[in-house]
């Protein structure tokens, strides 16, 4: 075979797409209910939005961006998150002068270029919210509720909810001088990354994966420790609230997520069959993004739920994906001069409701039959001759065993009452 899906990416095919399809209904039915609505941005964006959204200094922009240059000299980048393009969307068509508080959600899929691996793809899809205009506490409450209720309906099992807060630009100085106190006694033992973050960017030590990273930094000050009286007030609230509706949750003092606009509250939730590639999701409050974009003051608070690893997730666990929808009747034709009539009824059912197919390959009424089960069709409708004479179709019905000839006019009515 000459071309081959690229590396880090996949073909998801039948059956898996089938609980592809039933996560995203989920996701978007329980979004609906909470009062977001939709919204969709484009793949790609101007570079310099994830740059100043996310952070020159991120792991995600010094290193996971699909960036290009148009023709025309401009610079883009195939979008590695979804937050920075939502805000860009509520910047560009002005919502806060209509109502600055949004409830939106989007799905679709991200782009990062790291190392290709079980629970890791460089396209990847999110379903996310972005609550926009409020810094109340409930409002966090409510979106990791909401992230919550959405995996625990698409069965991830294992569930746990990982909760920190970072504080914010007020009291967050004094967390980084302790900090960096701390890291230069440990300098020694970090990795070549958490050297250069030493310098750069020192809070992105703490989300090192690496064991000598992290055996290095497990004495480190705890963040929640450091936050000013306005901040530990809020994530009291929080935490509150994540006692009354979460019923696995644990503070994690070294979460600090990977992209630089989060404010306040940061959380994660993990599953438990995934091994390392554990994270299933996970947002928080992001308080001067939009500022940082040239807007106004708008405090936001959202989430990000990657479904590719809650596919796997369920898959790991033993889950089943759904059967493929089967035609509800599946008609046979005796010669090829009836397939045109065949196919009116095909097109007829299918505007009445109700899931038709029919043979396209030229088969033999035997092997057309065998094609219904394989399917498994219920009815199995056969025009012939004599049928296609007197206007009636011969109705079998594959469950029972029992058949009758119905006019073709009552076909519909027929099927649909079993």
């Amino acid at each position: 075979m000459q071309y081959k899906t690229p590396s880090g990416t996949r073909d998801i095919l039948a059956p898996e797409v089938c609980l592809w399809q039933q996560m995203e209904a989920k996701a978007c039915e329980l979004a609906q209910r909470a009062g977001y609505t939709e919204i969709r941005t484009p793949v790609f964006e101007n570079t310099e939005l994830f740059v100043r959204g996310i952070g020159e200094a991120s792991e995600v922009v010094q290193k996971q961006m699909y960036t290009f240059e148009t023709p025309g000299g401009e610079s883009l980048t195939l979008r590695p998150e979804i937050t920075a393009p939502v805000m860009r969307a509520y910047l560009e068509h002005s919502m806060y002068k209509t109502g600055a508080f949004r409830k939106l959600y989007y799905l679709g899929p991200s782009f990062r270029y790291e190392r290709a691996q079980k629970g890791r793809w460089r396209q990847f899809s999110h379903f996310g919210v972005e609550a926009v205009g409020s810094a109340d506490a409930l409002l966090d409450v409510e979106t990791i509720a909401l992230g919550w209720d959405i995996l625990t309906e698409c069965g991830v099992p294992g569930l746990k909810l990982m909760l920190n807060s970072i504080g914010c630009p007020g009291c967050r100085p004094a967390y980084h001088d302790a900090l960096r106190q701390y890291v230069t006694k440990q300098k020694d033992k970090l990795c070549e990354d958490c050297a250069r973050r030493a310098e750069e960017n020192i809070l992105r030590i703490l989300d090192c994966k690496k064991e000598q990273c992290r055996a290095a930094m497990k004495d480190v000050p705890r963040i929640p420790d450091f936050l000013c009286a306005d901040c530990a007030e809020h994530f009291g609230a929080v935490r509150k609230g994540v006692e009354q509706y979460i019923p696995d949750w644990e503070l994690e003092t070294h979460l600090v997520r990977g992209l630089d606009y989060y404010t306040r509250t940061v959380y994660e939730y993990v599953a438990g069959e995934l091994g390392s590639q554990n994270a299933v999701g996970g947002g928080g409050r992001y308080d001067q993004l939009v500022e940082e974009l040239g807007g106004p003051e708008t405090p936001s608070v959202g989430f990000a739920l990657g479904l590719d690893r809650i596919v796997l997730s369920v898959q790991s666990a033993g889950g089943d994906s759904p059967v493929v929808r089967a035609p509800v009747v599946f008609f046979v034709s005796v010669g090829d001069e009836l397939r045109p009539e065949v196919q009116k009824m095909v097109v007829e059912l299918r505007r009445s409701s109700i899931a038709a197919d029919m043979d396209y390959e030229g088969r033999s009424v035997k092997a057309q039959f065998r094609a219904a089960n394989r399917l498994g069709a219920r009815f199995v409708a056969v025009l012939g001759p004599e049928e296609a004479a007197s206007g009636m179709v011969n109705l079998k019905d594959l469950s029972t065993g029992s058949q009758q000839q119905v006019p073709t006019s009552e076909l519909a009515d027929r099927i649909a009452n079993g």
